[in-house]
Protein backbone atom coordinates (compact mmCIF):
# COMPACT_ATOMS: atom_id res chain seq x y z
CA UNK A 1 0.00 0.00 0.00
CA UNK A 2 1.31 3.44 -0.88
CA UNK A 3 1.85 5.54 2.23
CA UNK A 4 -0.05 8.81 2.58
CA UNK A 5 1.62 11.97 1.32
CA UNK A 6 2.34 13.37 4.75
CA UNK A 7 4.50 10.33 5.55
CA UNK A 8 6.44 10.24 2.30
CA UNK A 9 10.02 11.53 2.44
CA UNK A 10 10.66 14.72 0.52
CA UNK A 11 12.25 14.04 -2.90
CA UNK A 12 15.97 14.68 -2.78
CA UNK A 13 15.81 17.13 -5.67
CA UNK A 14 13.18 19.29 -3.94
CA UNK A 15 15.06 19.11 -0.64
CA UNK A 16 18.30 20.14 -2.40
CA UNK A 17 16.56 23.08 -4.09
CA UNK A 18 15.15 24.28 -0.75
CA UNK A 19 18.53 24.03 0.89
CA UNK A 20 20.05 26.04 -1.95
CA UNK A 21 17.31 28.65 -1.49
CA UNK A 22 18.01 28.77 2.24
CA UNK A 23 21.73 29.35 1.63
CA UNK A 24 20.91 32.07 -0.88
CA UNK A 25 18.77 34.05 1.57
CA UNK A 26 20.16 37.30 2.97
CA UNK A 27 21.24 37.57 6.60
CA UNK A 28 18.45 37.43 9.19
CA UNK A 29 18.58 41.17 9.82
CA UNK A 30 17.95 41.94 6.14
CA UNK A 31 15.09 39.53 5.38
CA UNK A 32 12.23 41.54 3.82
CA UNK A 33 9.14 42.03 6.01
CA UNK A 34 6.20 39.75 5.36
CA UNK A 35 3.02 41.05 3.78
CA UNK A 36 0.69 42.56 6.38
CA UNK A 37 -1.91 40.08 7.59
CA UNK A 38 -5.58 40.85 7.13
CA UNK A 39 -7.29 42.22 10.21
CA UNK A 40 -8.76 39.52 12.44
CA UNK A 41 -11.84 41.66 13.12
CA UNK A 42 -13.79 42.37 9.93
CA UNK A 43 -16.31 45.20 9.88
CA UNK A 44 -19.43 45.57 7.73
CA UNK A 45 -20.55 48.42 5.50
CA UNK A 46 -22.97 50.79 7.21
CA UNK A 47 -23.79 51.43 10.85
CA UNK A 48 -25.81 49.06 13.01
CA UNK A 49 -27.10 50.23 16.40
CA UNK A 50 -29.70 49.10 18.93
CA UNK A 51 -32.27 50.29 19.81
CA UNK A 52 -33.23 51.88 16.52
CA UNK A 53 -33.41 55.70 16.23
CA UNK A 54 -34.74 57.97 17.57
CA UNK A 55 -33.82 56.15 20.79
CA UNK A 56 -30.21 56.76 21.86
CA UNK A 57 -28.05 53.75 20.88
CA UNK A 58 -26.93 51.40 23.64
CA UNK A 59 -25.28 48.79 21.43
CA UNK A 60 -23.15 49.47 18.36
CA UNK A 61 -21.91 46.78 16.00
CA UNK A 62 -18.11 46.67 15.63
CA UNK A 63 -17.47 43.63 13.45
CA UNK A 64 -16.86 39.89 13.48
CA UNK A 65 -14.15 37.26 13.57
CA UNK A 66 -14.77 34.52 11.04
CA UNK A 67 -13.19 32.36 8.37
CA UNK A 68 -9.48 31.66 8.22
CA UNK A 69 -7.29 32.77 11.10
CA UNK A 70 -3.76 33.98 10.52
CA UNK A 71 -1.35 31.42 11.95
CA UNK A 72 1.35 32.28 14.42
CA UNK A 73 4.78 31.47 13.11
CA UNK A 74 6.55 29.33 15.72
CA UNK A 75 8.62 27.59 13.06
CA UNK A 76 12.22 28.49 12.44
CA UNK A 77 13.09 29.95 9.06
CA UNK A 78 14.77 26.66 8.18
CA UNK A 79 11.55 24.72 9.02
CA UNK A 80 9.41 27.14 7.00
CA UNK A 81 11.49 26.64 3.89
CA UNK A 82 11.66 22.87 4.27
CA UNK A 83 8.05 22.20 5.28
CA UNK A 84 6.13 25.31 4.27
CA UNK A 85 3.86 27.50 6.45
CA UNK A 86 1.69 26.00 9.21
CA UNK A 87 -1.75 24.76 8.11
CA UNK A 88 -4.61 27.24 7.97
CA UNK A 89 -7.08 27.13 10.87
CA UNK A 90 -10.70 28.24 10.66
CA UNK A 91 -13.52 28.78 13.11
CA UNK A 92 -15.84 25.78 12.93
CA UNK A 93 -18.24 25.99 15.89
CA UNK A 94 -17.16 28.74 18.32
CA UNK A 95 -18.91 28.05 21.61
CA UNK A 96 -17.28 30.46 24.06
CA UNK A 97 -15.12 33.56 23.91
CA UNK A 98 -13.04 35.43 26.48
CA UNK A 99 -10.78 38.48 26.35
CA UNK A 100 -7.82 39.18 28.63
CA UNK A 101 -7.52 42.25 30.86
CA UNK A 102 -5.48 44.15 28.28
CA UNK A 103 -8.19 43.70 25.65
CA UNK A 104 -5.65 42.44 23.13
CA UNK A 105 -5.82 38.65 23.42
CA UNK A 106 -8.96 36.72 22.56
CA UNK A 107 -9.56 33.04 23.30
CA UNK A 108 -12.26 31.13 21.40
CA UNK A 109 -13.31 27.59 22.31
CA UNK A 110 -14.05 25.54 19.20
CA UNK A 111 -15.31 22.06 20.16
CA UNK A 112 -15.71 20.72 16.63
CA UNK A 113 -12.29 22.12 15.79
CA UNK A 114 -10.93 20.21 18.83
CA UNK A 115 -8.98 23.28 19.86
CA UNK A 116 -8.92 26.72 21.42
CA UNK A 117 -7.90 29.62 19.20
CA UNK A 118 -5.86 32.37 20.83
CA UNK A 119 -5.79 35.62 18.85
CA UNK A 120 -3.38 38.50 19.32
CA UNK A 121 -5.23 41.52 17.93
CA UNK A 122 -2.29 43.97 17.60
CA UNK A 123 -0.26 41.54 15.46
CA UNK A 124 -3.27 39.98 13.67
CA UNK A 125 -1.88 36.54 14.46
CA UNK A 126 -3.27 33.50 16.20
CA UNK A 127 -2.27 30.13 17.57
CA UNK A 128 -4.43 27.05 18.10
CA UNK A 129 -4.12 25.03 21.30
CA UNK A 130 -4.78 21.40 20.43
CA UNK A 131 -3.03 19.54 23.24
CA UNK A 132 -2.72 19.71 27.02
CA UNK A 133 0.51 18.00 27.94
CA UNK A 134 0.40 14.67 26.16
CA UNK A 135 -3.39 14.61 25.77
CA UNK A 136 -5.34 16.05 22.85
CA UNK A 137 -8.26 18.37 23.49
CA UNK A 138 -11.46 16.62 22.45
CA UNK A 139 -14.22 19.25 22.51
CA UNK A 140 -13.26 22.33 24.53
CA UNK A 141 -16.37 24.33 25.29
CA UNK A 142 -15.48 26.95 27.93
CA UNK A 143 -12.65 29.49 28.24
CA UNK A 144 -11.69 32.32 30.57
CA UNK A 145 -8.54 34.32 31.30
CA UNK A 146 -6.92 34.92 34.66
CA UNK A 147 -3.97 37.21 33.98
CA UNK A 148 -1.63 35.27 31.67
CA UNK A 149 -3.38 32.01 32.53
CA UNK A 150 -6.04 30.56 30.27
CA UNK A 151 -8.55 28.06 31.68
CA UNK A 152 -10.30 25.61 29.33
CA UNK A 153 -13.08 23.12 30.02
CA UNK A 154 -13.09 19.89 28.00
CA UNK A 155 -16.33 18.01 28.81
CA UNK A 156 -15.62 14.67 27.06
CA UNK A 157 -12.45 14.31 29.15
CA UNK A 158 -14.19 15.64 32.30
CA UNK A 159 -11.36 18.07 32.99
CA UNK A 160 -10.43 21.74 33.22
CA UNK A 161 -7.04 22.60 31.74
CA UNK A 162 -4.77 25.51 32.66
CA UNK A 163 -2.31 27.07 30.22
CA UNK A 164 0.14 29.92 30.65
CA UNK A 165 0.13 32.21 27.64
CA UNK A 166 2.92 34.75 27.04
CA UNK A 167 2.04 36.65 23.88
CA UNK A 168 1.34 33.60 21.69
CA UNK A 169 3.69 31.20 23.44
CA UNK A 170 1.57 28.56 25.23
CA UNK A 171 2.70 26.26 28.04
CA UNK A 172 0.48 23.66 29.71
CA UNK A 173 0.34 24.11 33.50
CA UNK A 174 -2.08 21.59 35.00
CA UNK A 175 -5.09 19.34 34.48
CA UNK A 176 -7.88 19.28 37.06
CA UNK A 177 -10.10 16.22 36.88
CA UNK A 178 -11.68 13.56 39.02
CA UNK A 179 -14.41 15.87 40.33
CA UNK A 180 -16.32 16.90 37.20
CA UNK A 181 -18.86 15.04 35.15
CA UNK A 182 -19.50 17.62 32.40
CA UNK A 183 -17.64 20.91 32.96
CA UNK A 184 -18.96 23.63 30.67
CA UNK A 185 -18.95 27.40 31.33
CA UNK A 186 -16.13 29.10 33.24
CA UNK A 187 -15.66 32.46 34.94
CA UNK A 188 -12.83 34.05 36.89
CA UNK A 189 -13.67 35.82 40.15
CA UNK A 190 -13.19 39.60 39.93
CA UNK A 191 -12.22 39.95 43.60
CA UNK A 192 -10.20 36.76 44.03
CA UNK A 193 -8.38 34.01 42.13
CA UNK A 194 -11.46 31.79 42.38
CA UNK A 195 -12.37 29.89 39.23
CA UNK A 196 -16.08 29.08 38.81
CA UNK A 197 -16.88 25.93 36.83
CA UNK A 198 -20.40 24.97 35.75
CA UNK A 199 -20.95 21.23 35.77
CA UNK A 200 -24.09 20.65 33.72
CA UNK A 201 -24.34 16.95 34.58
CA UNK A 202 -23.88 17.43 38.34
CA UNK A 203 -26.17 20.51 38.38
CA UNK A 204 -23.52 22.32 40.38
CA UNK A 205 -21.06 25.19 40.16
CA UNK A 206 -17.64 24.24 41.53
CA UNK A 207 -15.36 26.91 42.96
CA UNK A 208 -11.62 26.26 42.57
CA UNK A 209 -8.72 28.11 44.19
CA UNK A 210 -5.56 29.28 42.43
CA UNK A 211 -4.01 25.81 42.68
CA UNK A 212 -6.98 24.02 41.16
CA UNK A 213 -8.42 22.61 44.40
CA UNK A 214 -12.18 22.63 44.97
CA UNK A 215 -12.95 24.97 47.86
CA UNK A 216 -16.76 24.94 47.73
CA UNK A 217 -19.80 24.10 45.65
CA UNK A 218 -22.85 26.16 44.72
CA UNK A 219 -26.21 24.54 44.09
CA UNK A 220 -27.35 21.01 43.42
CA UNK A 221 -30.12 19.37 41.38
CA UNK A 222 -33.58 20.89 41.65
CA UNK A 223 -35.80 23.83 40.79
CA UNK A 224 -35.77 25.75 44.05
CA UNK A 225 -33.75 28.87 44.87
CA UNK A 226 -30.06 28.08 44.57
CA UNK A 227 -30.68 24.78 42.76
CA UNK A 228 -30.00 24.02 39.09
CA UNK A 229 -31.10 21.93 36.17
CA UNK A 230 -28.24 21.73 33.70
CA UNK A 231 -26.41 25.02 34.36
CA UNK A 232 -24.34 25.92 31.33
CA UNK A 233 -22.58 29.22 31.97
CA UNK A 234 -21.48 31.48 34.79
CA UNK A 235 -20.37 35.13 34.91
CA UNK A 236 -18.86 37.32 37.62
CA UNK A 237 -19.57 41.03 38.01
CA UNK A 238 -17.23 43.80 39.17
CA UNK A 239 -18.83 43.65 42.62
CA UNK A 240 -17.98 39.95 42.94
CA UNK A 241 -21.58 38.87 42.38
CA UNK A 242 -22.20 35.70 40.38
CA UNK A 243 -24.81 34.94 37.71
CA UNK A 244 -25.57 31.42 36.49
CA UNK A 245 -27.49 30.36 33.38
CA UNK A 246 -29.85 27.76 34.86
CA UNK A 247 -30.70 26.51 31.41
CA UNK A 248 -33.37 23.88 31.90
CA UNK A 249 -35.05 25.86 34.67
CA UNK A 250 -35.30 28.63 32.03
CA UNK A 251 -33.90 31.30 34.31
CA UNK A 252 -30.81 33.14 35.49
CA UNK A 253 -29.90 32.96 39.16
CA UNK A 254 -27.77 35.49 41.03
CA UNK A 255 -25.53 34.79 44.01
CA UNK A 256 -23.37 36.77 46.40
CA UNK A 257 -19.56 36.54 46.12
CA UNK A 258 -19.75 33.88 48.85
CA UNK A 259 -22.24 31.82 46.83
CA UNK A 260 -25.42 32.70 48.72
CA UNK A 261 -28.62 32.86 46.66
CA UNK A 262 -29.75 36.45 45.97
CA UNK A 263 -32.45 36.40 43.27
CA UNK A 264 -33.62 34.84 40.02
CA UNK A 265 -35.29 36.11 36.88
CA UNK A 266 -36.74 34.57 33.74
CA UNK A 267 -39.28 31.85 32.99
CA UNK A 268 -40.21 29.57 30.13
CA UNK A 269 -42.30 31.35 27.52
CA UNK A 270 -42.15 33.36 24.32
CA UNK A 271 -42.86 36.87 25.60
CA UNK A 272 -40.27 39.61 26.01
CA UNK A 273 -38.12 38.78 29.01
CA UNK A 274 -38.94 35.07 28.88
CA UNK A 275 -36.19 32.52 28.28
CA UNK A 276 -36.21 29.37 26.16
CA UNK A 277 -32.61 28.16 26.31
CA UNK A 278 -30.38 30.60 28.19
CA UNK A 279 -26.71 29.81 27.64
CA UNK A 280 -24.10 32.54 27.40
CA UNK A 281 -23.90 35.15 30.18
CA UNK A 282 -21.98 38.38 30.57
CA UNK A 283 -22.16 41.23 33.10
CA UNK A 284 -21.32 44.80 32.06
CA UNK A 285 -19.89 47.67 34.11
CA UNK A 286 -23.37 48.75 35.26
CA UNK A 287 -24.12 45.26 36.57
CA UNK A 288 -26.59 44.52 33.78
CA UNK A 289 -26.78 40.87 32.75
CA UNK A 290 -26.57 39.98 29.06
CA UNK A 291 -28.19 36.64 28.26
CA UNK A 292 -27.68 34.66 25.06
CA UNK A 293 -30.72 32.53 24.23
CA UNK A 294 -29.82 29.74 21.81
CA UNK A 295 -33.46 28.94 20.99
CA UNK A 296 -34.70 32.52 20.56
CA UNK A 297 -31.37 33.23 18.83
CA UNK A 298 -31.12 36.62 20.43
CA UNK A 299 -29.59 38.69 23.19
CA UNK A 300 -31.55 40.10 26.10
CA UNK A 301 -30.12 42.48 28.67
CA UNK A 302 -31.59 42.67 32.17
CA UNK A 303 -31.19 45.18 34.96
CA UNK A 304 -29.49 43.68 38.06
CA UNK A 305 -32.97 43.41 39.59
CA UNK A 306 -34.24 41.37 36.62
CA UNK A 307 -36.08 44.03 34.60
CA UNK A 308 -35.75 43.60 30.83
CA UNK A 309 -33.94 46.57 29.31
CA UNK A 310 -33.35 45.60 25.70
CA UNK A 311 -33.54 42.69 23.28
CA UNK A 312 -31.79 42.37 19.96
CA UNK A 313 -31.21 39.74 17.34
CA UNK A 314 -33.11 36.88 15.80
CA UNK A 315 -32.28 34.13 13.34
CA UNK A 316 -30.10 35.27 10.46
CA UNK A 317 -26.62 35.85 9.15
CA UNK A 318 -26.26 39.62 9.18
CA UNK A 319 -24.85 41.95 11.84
CA UNK A 320 -26.74 41.47 15.09
CA UNK A 321 -28.42 38.27 13.87
CA UNK A 322 -27.56 34.82 15.19
CA UNK A 323 -27.75 31.11 14.48
CA UNK A 324 -27.64 28.97 17.61
CA UNK A 325 -25.42 31.36 19.59
CA UNK A 326 -23.72 30.09 22.74
CA UNK A 327 -21.18 32.09 24.76
CA UNK A 328 -20.85 35.79 25.62
CA UNK A 329 -18.24 37.99 27.28
CA UNK A 330 -17.96 41.68 28.20
CA UNK A 331 -14.37 42.93 28.37
CA UNK A 332 -12.93 45.90 30.26
CA UNK A 333 -13.44 48.15 27.24
CA UNK A 334 -17.17 47.33 27.46
CA UNK A 335 -17.13 45.39 24.23
CA UNK A 336 -19.60 42.52 24.06
CA UNK A 337 -18.31 39.39 22.32
CA UNK A 338 -20.82 36.71 21.25
CA UNK A 339 -19.97 33.21 19.99
CA UNK A 340 -22.40 32.91 17.08
CA UNK A 341 -21.89 29.18 16.80
CA UNK A 342 -23.60 28.00 13.62
CA UNK A 343 -22.72 31.18 11.76
CA UNK A 344 -19.11 30.13 12.50
CA UNK A 345 -18.16 33.53 13.82
CA UNK A 346 -17.76 35.74 16.86
CA UNK A 347 -19.65 39.03 16.73
CA UNK A 348 -18.38 42.10 18.59
CA UNK A 349 -20.45 45.03 19.84
CA UNK A 350 -19.62 48.23 21.73
CA UNK A 351 -21.81 48.93 24.75
CA UNK A 352 -22.68 52.45 25.89
CA UNK A 353 -24.18 53.40 29.29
Amino acid sequence: MTPSCKHQPMPRRRLRHRLILLLALPAAGTIPACTQNKALIQSAAGEFVWPAPPEPPRVRYIGEISGALTGSNHQSLFQQILFGPPPERRLITPSAVAVDASGTRVAIADPNGHCVHVLDLPSNKSVSIEKAGGAELEAPIGVVWGGDFLFVSDPPRKVVETFEVRELDVQHVRTVGGVFERPTGLSQGTQSEALFVCDAAKHTVFVLDGKGAVVRKIGGPGSGPGQFRFPTNVACGDDGGIAVADSMNFRVQRFSPEGQFVSAFGKKGDAAGDLALPKGLAIDAQGNVWVVDAQFENLQVFHPQGELLLALGGEGHGPGEFWLPAGAFVDRQQRLWVADTYNRRVQIFQLTP
